[in-house]
């Protein structure tokens, strides 16, 4: 390759992604998961205490008259309906209708589930809660017209509920929660006049809330939580003034709380989560002055927190978490002497935590997480005793440090506040806190050595200080807190060994010291902890092997050491992880071959292994499962030919083993990887066509530069549609670019720089609206530059758009004129247009100028004619521009001066006349080779003066590409190489003839 194909060389823009990046997302989104996990299982707000129901045993409801008239009622007159309703029973696993039949009929009152009125045999309770039984409900159970209590709850029972419901004259209490019910809610239950209760809960009931209901006048507890009930709350239940519960949590209800409620003046629990509700909270809830429990989480409320609800003076539960809610909390809220719980969390709340909340002196749950509250943490808070749990997670930006006296909540057993800007030191008290069993201050400024006090808290089951800036060693005594089972220090400045003694830690399922600086080697007590499931210890200085005690944690699925200094073999013994998903090793020295045993782990997902020093080949075992999704080698030194047994990895989403030494042909099994998402093949010695790429309907990313492949770009891509990557850069591949890549719409990237393509430029070039990298150059392209640039949109993109939607997960390096630009991630503003080293003619498209976002652009070494067109000066986010080894003509535009981000500019080897711009951004443009080899240029820049320098075209030269190049030998020859060479040449044949004797005969023999 020539000197000059050097200078103009884009190199490896896509390199087999490191993935310290990726994975330290992946430790913050696992850290973040396991922070919200943990948090649900705790902080899932406990349902509120329910009043006591009556027992089935109780005397009958007032105005139900059950006299006489019942004494002389015929008997055996249920046995009918109950009997009926048995046939509607498909399973009885528990047996418990084995009795009820015709000809123990005359048992009916000792029937399992029966209560009959004394001295009568008329059923007045049939309670079969809880029994497992399937089927549906027989309608003919209304016929039992002295029933008071049916309780059916806690089975299996579907269908609908029958409208015959409306005959239970008598009925008091009405539970069929808890079954698969569906249907709507009948109207008739609104006959009901002696309901008390009506528990129609966790079933898969539709529809509306009948307004009917209101009807059931004598009704105190309404629960119809948990179903899939639409439409609004009706107005109507404001009627049912007698209501203590209300409970409609976790249905599809829309619209507002109704204004008619504030009549049920008896209501102590309103309980409407997990909704969508909307409009502001009621500032009349205040006049229901019974109420103990308001439970609003989960919908679509806005507007601020009323301050009247301090006057609820009983409330001990209130829950408004996950709404829209913003404003401040209410100091108010601090007369809540009954207060227990208060959930605010997940809200849009600003301003500071209220001191006076110290004053709720019965507090034992204070969530107040996720807003945007500010401020310091208040002091009072250290007066509630009874607190349990206090979690004030972020996004809030609290600051100043923890409460010096935080150690006086003597009953805290959880302390949350991940996320803020909290501040160090920790106060000592904290350490005396003897029921603390979750400690979590991620994601703070904490500034200080790792206190070793805190091994002092043994009841410690959770500790999180993850992502702050924690110094020092981590102490010996951390064996001291033998309940751990999540050990979260990554993301500080920790150094130091990792203490032989974290091996005590028995009961430890989450190890994570990633992103660190600890050094000395990884402790072979590790293989101690035989419960261990996840165990990051990524991002350190550790050296020394990989001990092979780790195999006997049977537990790992997710084993993360990468990027460290870690050097010797990969251990057999990881093959004894036989419930492995997810091994990272890349980014250190291990030598050797990638193990046999590698291939026996069934559950293995991801193998990243990149960025090593192992060699051998590539293990034949691999994909004996297909579960494996992820494997990457790239960045070694491993030989031979890619394995045919890799096409059984039919689940396999990524493979990369770019830069290796791998030979031979593309591999056709490969194309049953029809999952395949990343194929990154690149910098190796790979020959041959590739054909089989039909099945990869999947594929994204198609990396396969500086290899030895030949042969036409594959048609067979046609059918991976979604392709956003193509890179073949450095190959031999021949022909025209085909007609199928027009339609790959999400295409981005697009390198074919140095093979040996020709034809046009095809004018469907520009119908790939969403390109923003194309690399044609060094090829034998001809024709013109296509008119129609402005629909090239990937090129438009002005602003630094990083969302997961516009980045291109693929690390690229880009150099253009000797200055490398490494991208991790390829953001929507990373654009390059490439067309240099071809034999391109025509002039220069004004529509250039549309492309608004493109940062490099290259048309160097073409046969473009023409004048520069001024709307090059449109293009404020050049950095680089190569014009250069053309045929252009006329005057250097004076809008070029206003690319204040141009830092490269290469205008030589044309025809251009006139003065060089001066000022603004020509004043970095100094060096006369940027300027050089055009006749008539002049201006300071060039130290030539332009009195007397005339506009008219200069002399024009011979025009064909290659005398063009022969103009400018010296800029590509060394006369003085050029003359060490001929002598040591002639030296060189002189002593041929001279020392060799064959060659000596040849030359001196006779004519």
């Amino acid at each position: 390759m020539s000197q000059s194909g050097l200078r103009v060389m884009m190199v490896r823009y896509v390199r087999a992604p490191r993935f310290v990046g990726i994975s330290y997302l992946v430790v913050l989104c696992f850290l973040s998961l396991c922070r919200s996990c943990a948090a649900l299982s705790y902080e899932r707000i406990q349902r509120p205490r329910r009043p006591v129901q009556p027992s089935f045993e109780v005397s009958y409801a007032a105005g139900v008259d059950v006299s006489d008239e019942v004494a002389g009622g015929k008997s055996g007159q249920d046995v009918g309906p109950l009997l009926a309703f048995k046939e509607g029973i498909t399973r009885d696993p528990l047996s418990a209708l084995v009795n009820w039949s015709e000809q123990n009929s005359e048992s009916m009152c000792s029937w399992q589930g029966i209560l009959c009125m004394q001295n009568s045999n008329r059923v007045v309770q049939l309670d079969l809660s809880n029994l497992q039984l399937e089927g549906s409900i027989s309608a003919q159970i209304a016929s039992l017209s002295f029933l008071q209590t049916l309780n059916l709850s806690l089975n299996n029972l579907s269908g609908n509920i029958p409208h015959e419901f409306g005959a239970f004259s008598a009925i008091v209490r009405l539970d069929l929660s808890n079954n698969q019910l569906k249907g709507t809610i009948p109207s008739e239950l609104g006959l009901l006049h002696h309901l008390v209760t009506l528990w129609l809960n966790s079933n898969n009931l539709t529809g509306s809330i009948p307004s009917s209901l209101s009807g059931c006048t004598q009704i105190r507890s309404l629960d119809l939580s948990t179903n899939n009930l639409t439409g609004s709350i009706p107005s109507d239940l404001g009627l049912l003034r007698n209501l203590t519960l209300l409970d409609l949590s976790e249905n599809r209800l829309i619209g507002q709380i109704p204004v008619a409620l504030a009549n049920c003046t008896r209501l102590t629990y309103l309980e409407l989560p997990y909704n969508n509700l909307v409009g502001s909270i009621p500032p009349w809830l205040e006049q229901l002055i019974s109420l103990e429990v308001i439970y609003l989480s989960g919908n679509q409320f806005t507007g601020s927190i009323p301050s009247s609800l301090s006057n609820c003076s009983r409330l001990f539960f209130l829950a408004l978490d996950t709404n829209n809610l913003n404003g401040d909390i209410p100091s108010g809220l601090g007369r809540l002497q009954q207060l227990e719980r208060l959930y605010l969390q997940f809200n849009s709340l600003t301003g500071q935590i209220p001191g006076t909340l110290g004053n709720c002196s019965s507090l034992q749950v204070l969530m107040i997480g996720s807003n945007s509250l500010t401020g310091n943490i208040p002091s009072e808070l250290v007066r509630l005793k009874n607190l349990v749990q206090l979690s004030i997670y972020g996004p809030n930006q609290n600051t100043g440090s923890l409460p010096s006296e935080i150690g006086n909540c003597t009953n805290l057993e959880w302390l949350d506040l991940d996320g803020n800007t909290v501040s160090g030191p920790l106060p000592k008290s904290l350490f005396s806190l003897p029921y603390l069993w979750t400690l979590a201050l991620d994601n703070n400024g904490i500034t200080m050595e790792l206190p070793p006090e805190i091994c002092n808290l043994t009841q410690l089951t959770n500790l999180n200080l993850a992502r702050n800036y924690f110094s020092g060693t981590i102490p010996e005594r951390i064996m001291d807190l033998s309940l751990l089972t999540k050990l979260y220090l990554g993301a500080n400045a920790i150094g130091g060994n990792i203490p032989p003694s974290m091996g005590n830690l028995s009961s430890v399922q989450f190890l994570y010291l990633d992103h660190n600086v600890l050094s000395g080697s990884i402790p072979p007590t590790i293989g101690n902890l035989h419960v261990l499931n996840k165990m990051f210890l990524s991002d350190n200085m550790l050296t020394g092997s990989i001990p092979k005690e780790l195999g006997n944690c049977q537990s790992l699925i997710n084993l993360q050491i990468q990027n460290n200094s870690l050097t010797g073999t990969i251990p057999q013994h990881i093959g004894n992880l036989s419930g492995i998903q997810y091994l990272f090793l890349s980014d250190n020295s291990l030598q050797g071959t990638v193990p046999e045993v590698f291939g026996n782990l069934s559950t293995l997902l991801q193998l990243l292994l990149s960025t090593n020093k192992l060699s051998g080949r590539i293990p034949e075992t691999f994909c004996t499962s297909s579960a494996l999704q992820w494997l990457d080698l790239s960045q070694n030194q491993i030989k031979g030919t890619i394995p045919e047994r890799l096409g059984g990895c039919q689940g396999l989403q990524v493979l990369s083993l770019s830069d290796n030494n791998l030979t031979g042909n593309f591999p056709s099994a490969l194309e049953n990887c029809s999952q395949l998402q990343r194929l990154q093949i690149g910098n190796n010695f790979l020959e041959g066509e590739i054909n089989y790429m039909g099945k990869m309907a999947s594929l994204l990313i198609l990396s396969a530069y500086w290899n030895r492949l030949n042969g036409k770009i594959p048609s067979s891509l046609a059918n991976s549609t979604q392709l956003q990557l193509i890179d073949f850069r450095g190959n031999r591949m021949a022909g025209n670019l085909p007609p199928f890549i027009r339609y790959l719409q999400g295409l981005r990237v697009l390198g074919l720089g140095y093979n040996l393509l020709e034809g046009d430029i095809p004018s469907w070039i520009t119908d790939l609206s969403t390109l923003q990298v194309l690399d044609l150059s060094n090829n034998r392209f001809s024709g013109e530059i296509p008119q129609q640039l402005g629909n090239l949109q990937g090129f438009h993109r002005a602003t630094n758009d990083t969302t997961s939607g516009n980045t291109l997960y693929q690390e690229v390096l880009i150099t253009v004129k000797g200055v490398e630009h490494l991208y991790q991630y390829l953001l929507s503003t990373n654009t390059l247009f490439d067309i240099s080293g071809n034999n391109v003619t025509g002039e220069i498209p004004v529509s250039i100028g549309s492309l608004i976002g493109l940062r490099y652009l290259n048309l160097s070494n073409n046969l473009l004619t023409g004048t520069i067109p001024h709307s090059l000066g449109n293009l404020s986010l050049l950095e680089e521009l190569d014009l250069s080894r053309n045929q252009l003509t006329g005057n250097i535009p004076n809008e070029l001066s206003m690319l204040y981000a141009l830092a490269t500019l290469n205008l030589s080897f044309n025809q251009l006349c006139g003065r060089i711009p001066e000022g603004n951004q020509f004043n970095t443009f100094v060096d006369p080779s940027v300027y050089r080899h055009n006749l008539c240029l002049c201006g300071a820049a060039i130290n030539k003066s332009c009195d007397g320098v005339t506009a008219s075209k200069p002399q024009i030269q011979p025009d064909t590409k290659t005398q063009m190049d022969t103009w400018v030998l010296e800029d590509h020859v060394s006369v003085n190489a050029v003359g060490v060479g001929v002598a040591i040449g002639f030296v060189s044949a002189v002593w041929l003839i001279v020392a060799w004797k064959p060659v000596r005969d040849f030359v001196m023999k006779p004519p």
